[in-house]
């Protein structure tokens, strides 16, 4: 979505609540999708959505050697 959804909470609360819902519940289906390929990193997703937090990174950060080929 082109959406700023943390911008539209502050300006109509409503229609902001309802887009983060429907981006977390997408991201959700993102997850369940994953588990055939990725199955680690589909728990890391489905269970942060569970427990309402911010997951820690899903996958590591390649250094600058490595991302500069």
């Amino acid at each position: 979505t082109v959406d700023k959804p943390f911008e539209i909470a502050k300006q109509n609360p409503n229609v902001g609540k309802q887009l983060i819902l429907n981006l977390t519940h997408e991201l959700y289906k993102v997850g369940l999708m994953l588990k055939p390929f990725l199955p680690e990193t589909s728990e890391k997703i489905i269970s942060s959505i569970h427990a309402i937090k911010k997951p820690e990174n899903l996958f590591p950060r390649l250094n600058s050697s490595i991302s500069s080929l």
